[in-house]
């Protein structure tokens, strides 16, 4: 058990395996080894570790009224950290149970270690920007809030638990292997409404359904796939299922791809860039399917599915060089419209 106290230089605290406590704040200027063997680690005072940290032991909590830098740790339970600066990584964490993160709303985490291995479920309770590596998979458990940009790379799988959710800003995952799954899509809720809210890389895909679920004020053109090749399988956004990026033929702009059910939609091609406006309200009755796609030559090219447009005067604003419209419901308007100027041109 350690009582309150300054170290000026290293601390090295070894317990045999017992449990290691504090009953007051510790300050080190140093590095801090802390070995518990399969001990329980709690140092939830406000402490300050100046140096970087080296954790050993079963179920560990630790506190820190700044920032917190953890050296090569392995841990046999769970880990809890609290932290009033930046969280960092300068080692491999093995963590084997579940992973508790409090940063606070302006400060960062970064545990971008290659060989990281985040076993159980992550969850990151405040934190503006955060990066994460793991070796293998990563999976999100509870409610994980973010004031910034979220960054997974994970060797394997990025996944959420049923009960999971992750609010930020933007966000970017890169898998080695799938992200999300049908029975329990990756569900994120984003703010930043501008491009590129979310990029995607997977190395594998459920396709038998959703298997990442985004709710926010974003549009679907900003969601796009970093290697169009390497998409997750499909995506829903604010309940609408989304047929995205799935042309592995063309090289897609942001949101290719994308299907939606509207009633009147905006498409701009400027510079060779697309974008399908965000959906009407559901309420809207008259509906059509839309997709809408960017190769490397063509401006913008938009395929209509088959069905019927209830509108009398259906709207499309188009703009730029390299436009196609084609499929069944385009060759209806052309066939229409080629009928009403025939009845025209008779007196």
């Amino acid at each position: 058990d350690l009582g309150t106290g300054t170290v000026t230089g290293a601390l090295v605290a070894s317990s045999n395996s017992g449990n290691i406590t504090e009953t007051g704040a510790l300050t080190v200027t140093g590095t801090a080894n802390i070995n518990a063997g399969t001990g329980t680690i709690i140092l939830a005072q406000a402490n300050d570790f100046q140096g970087a940290v080296t954790l050993t032991g079963g179920a560990t909590q630790i506190t820190d009224i700044n920032t917190l830098d953890l050296a090569s740790s392995a841990i046999a339970g769970d880990l809890t950290v609290v932290a009033g600066g930046a969280i960092t990584d300068s080692g491999t964490l093995t963590i084997a149970g579940a992973t508790n993160l409090a940063a606070g709303g302006a400060n960062d985490i970064v545990l971008d270690s290659a060989t990281n291995d985040f076993v159980g479920n992550l969850t990151i309770a405040s934190a503006k920007d955060v990066v994460l590596v793991d070796a293998n998979d990563v999976r999100f458990g509870g409610a994980s809030s973010l004031k910034g940009h979220l960054m997974v790379t994970a060797g394997g799988n990025i996944g959420s638990a049923s009960d999971a959710s992750v609010m930020a800003t933007t966000a970017k995952l890169l898998a080695g292997g799938t992200i999300g799954t049908y029975s329990t899509p990756f569900l994120l809720a984003l703010t930043d409404s501008t491009w590129n809210a979310l990029k995607v890389q997977a190395g594998a895909k459920d396709s038998s359904g959703v298997s990442v679920h985004v709710k926010g004020a974003i549009p679907g053109y900003s969601m796009e796939a970093v290697d169009p090749a390497k998409i997750p399988g499909l995506l829903m956004l604010n309940g609408v299922p989304l047929n995205w990026l799935q042309l592995p033929e063309v090289n897609p702009m942001a949101g290719s791809a994308v299907a939606a059910t509207v009633a009147q939609s905006t498409v701009t091609a400027n510079g060779g860039i697309g974008a399908l406006v965000p959906p009407v309200p559901a309420s809207v009755a008259d509906v059509f399917r839309a997709v809408a796609f960017k190769t490397d030559n063509v401006g913008l090219q938009m395929t209509f599915g088959s069905g019927t447009i209830g509108m009398v005067s259906p709207v499309f604003h188009l703009s730029g060089e390299g436009i196609n419209l084609s499929g069944d419901m385009i060759d209806s308007l052309k066939r229409q419209r080629d009928e009403e100027g025939e009845e025209k041109k008779q007196p």
